[in-house]
C-alpha cells in the first residue's frame, strides 16, 4: 500500500477538523519536512500544535517478531519530537483502510532507534474508532505502559483539547469502551474500586474525560435538530 503523501495528509487532517466546525490556520504555510505547524480555534479555545503524521500501512514483522494485524507508521524524515511548553506535539497515522487516525504518546518517543522507527496499532483498534469514535489501546512500554489513542475523523477536535490525557490514564483507559454510552452506575463503580490515591485520581479523570467526548459527540445531532 503506498503511502500518503506528507502535504495531503496535512490537508485532510485540517479538513476533518474543519468539517467539525474548528477553524485551523496552517502557521507559516505547508512546510517541506514534518512537522506542520497549525493553530485550531474553536469553542474550546486555541491549541498550538506541531503535527507529525504518516500513512498507516500494513505491519507485521514476521514469526515472534510483530503480530500481523498490527499495522504501523514509519517514522521516516523526523529526527525527533520536540515537547515545548504551550504546544502540543502531535504523532499520528491516518489509516485509508478504517478512515481513522491514531495517536501516540509524544512523551514516549522523545527518542526512538533510526534503526527500526516504527509504532505500531491494532487493526482491531482502528476498526473500533471507526464504527464508535475512539477507541485505545494500552501496549508495553520502554516506561510502563503506552496508551494509543484511535479516533474517527469527527473526534480529531475532542482528542485535540481533551483525548491526549487518555496517554496517562495507563491501564484505566481500557475502559473507555465502557463508557462511550452514559452509566452513572459503571462509572461510581469504576471510581470505587480504586485501590490507591493516584488510582482513584486517575479514575475520576477518566470519568470527566469521557463525559466531555459524550456532549461533544451529542452536541452536533443538538445543533441540527
Amino acid at each position: 500500500m503506498p503511502g500518503i503523501k506528507f502535504p495531503v495528509l496535512v490537508e485532510q487532517f485540517i479538513a476533518a477538523l474543519e468539517r467539525s466546525g474548528a477553524l485551523v490556520l496552517l502557521v507559516g504555510g505547508m512546510p517541506t519536512e514534518r512537522p506542520a505547524r497549525i493553530s485550531i480555534t474553536s469553542a474550546e479555545g486555541t491549541a498550538d500544535c506541531l503535527l507529525f503524521i504518516w500513512t498507516i500501512t500494513p505491519g507485521g514483522g514476521g514469526a515472534g517478531v510483530r503480530p500481523a494485524n498490527e499495522p504501523r507508521i514509519q517514522v521516516t524524515g523526523a529526527r525527533q519530537f520536540p515537547l515545548q511548553p504551550g504546544r502540543h506535539t502531535i504523532i499520528s497515522g491516518y489509516s485509508e483502510e478504517f478512515d481513522a487516525y491514531a495517536f501516540w504518546d509524544a512523551a514516549r518517543h522523545t527518542k526512538f532507534s533510526p534503526r527500526s522507527p516504527s509504532m505500531q496499532i491494532s487493526a482491531n483498534v482502528l476498526e473500533s474508532a471507526s464504527a464508535n469514535g475512539i477507541a485505545v489501546q494500552v501496549k508495553p512500554a520502554a516506561q510502563g505502559k503506552e496508551v494509543v489513542v484511535a479516533a474517527g475523523p469527527a473526534s480529531l477536535p475532542w482528542y485535540i483539547y481533551h483525548g491526549r490525557k487518555l496517554h496517562d490514564a495507563d491501564s484505566d483507559a481500557k475502559s473507555v469502551s465502557e463508557m462511550l454510552s452514559q452509566d452513572v452506575e459503571n462509572e461510581k463503580s469504576f471510581i470505587d474500586t480504586a485501590s490507591t490515591t493516584s488510582e482513584l485520581a486517575r479514575r475520576i479523570e477518566m470519568v470527566e474525560i469521557m463525559r466531555t467526548y459524550r456532549e461533544a459527540r451529542f452536541r452536533p445531532n443538538v445543533l441540527q435538530a
